[in-house]
């Protein structure tokens, strides 16, 4: 626990680069931070134990390197399955439409998703609210836009970012309690 606010507080204390190098810089040493806390956790597990990390999908993925944006990113997902291998699964989510909040309110609405995009294909024929999209479903998709990893759009070849992916057709921002 310690360790892991070391990690934190270094975190905040960054050097002098541009803002985009010190973005970079920041997820990779928070991501880097979790996996330390994922490894001191699974140390004290018994061996052959099933472990479900649940967590924003941006932190889960395999790997980043060709998400338009995201260059330079190396997620949790990256070192566990650099452990792991193919027992590893990384399960991703996204929404067609709906609203959604960062961190705190207000609520805001998602843009509209993009005909070519991974959710308006997911639903283009189907009256479901929710879809699931095995690997090699994704990969079939090709490099397409979607947004599994926030509320912007980026392109990428999404079975290289992800094992599955559970499309909602459309999310709900959750509703706080007043104190």
């Amino acid at each position: 626990m310690i360790d892991s606010l070391k990690r934190n507080f270094a975190r905040d204390f960054t050097l002098d680069l541009t803002k985009n190098d010190q973005a970079v810089m920041w997820r990779n040493a928070r991501d880097h931070s979790m996996y330390l806390n994922f490894q001191w956790l699974q140390s004290r597990l018994p061996p052959h134990s099933k472990i479900i990390v649940w967590a924003a999908t941006v932190h889960l993925a395999k790997d980043l390197s060709g998400v338009s944006g995201d260059g330079g990113s190396l997620p949790l997902g990256s070192y566990i399955r650099r452990d792991f291998g193919d027992q590893a699964f990384t399960l991703g989510f996204s929404a067609y439409s709906g609203t959604y909040v960062v961190v705190r309110p207000p609520v805001r609405p998602l843009s509209a998703a993009p005909d070519n995009s991974l959710e308006a294909q997911s639903f283009a024929d189907l009256d479901a609210n929710t879809v699931y999209l095995n690997l090699k479903q994704l990969r079939k998709l090709g490099s397409v836009p979607a947004r599994p990893l926030g509320a912007d759009f980026k392109t990428a070849r999404w079975d290289e970012v992800l094992d599955g992916l559970v499309v909602f057709r459309e999310e709900r921002a959750p509703k706080y309690l007043d104190p």
